[in-house]
């Protein structure tokens, strides 16, 4: 079941300057991602602190998308927190998909729980009510679909897939630590999976 909030979507970010957020808000692309710890933006195109000390970054490459998608935010990733977890964890894609060309199938603890389709706008997806205390195993499958052709050969149009946990703020989600990071690229013909262990707690 897909969530219904907006979703705001964030690579990997290291900021210049972190103390400087206590002075006001953080806004990439004019949204609001005061809160988000642990990322890294790279090739940002402009910053500005405003008079009331809002940090405003222009980076045209990141994607931060509003989504509607059916659903509760609280009901999502399996309808439920069965497992009485104190976190809640997310996955999400970012970048290029529809040129990347690959099929992301996610299976957690052995049960397929997921297919993400290269024709997908960016995904965010709560995972938390598939997950055990403990240990989980996360495979994540990349297929090649190459349709009617190769849209792309290039190593730097990306897909990347996150998982980790966060929280909902203003109707937006952010993923406030990153456990988890797969990629695909365009240059890539082969399909390939790699497995990893989620601590849920």
């Amino acid at each position: 079941m897909r969530t219904k909030h907006a979703v705001i979507l964030v690579l990997a970010v290291l900021l210049a300057a972190p103390c400087a957020l206590a002075a006001g808000k953080l806004f990439l692309n004019g949204v609001d991602i005061t809160g988000v710890k642990d990322r890294s933006f790279k090739n940002v195109k402009a910053v500005q602190i405003d008079a009331n000390g809002d940090i405003h970054m222009d980076a045209p490459q990141y994607e931060v998308k509003v989504m509607e998608t059916g659903g509760n935010a609280a009901a999502a990733g399996g309808d439920a927190n069965a497992a009485g977890l104190s976190g809640r964890y997310y996955l999400a894609t970012t970048g290029p998909g529809k040129r990347v060309q690959y099929d992301l199938t996610i299976a957690v603890n052995g049960v397929e729980r997921l297919v993400i389709k290269a024709s997908d706008n960016a995904t965010i997806e709560e995972i938390t009510g598939w997950l055990q205390k403990g240990d989980n195993t996360i495979l994540v499958t990349a297929r090649k679909q190459l349709g009617a052709g190769r849209l792309s050969t290039a190593k730097d149009d990306v897909l990347t897939l996150m998982i980790g946990t966060g929280h909902v703020e203003n109707k937006v989600v952010k993923i406030d630590r990153l456990t988890a990071e797969f990629k695909c690229d365009a240059s890539r013909l082969s399909d390939f999976a790699k497995t990893y262990t989620l601590r849920a707690e």
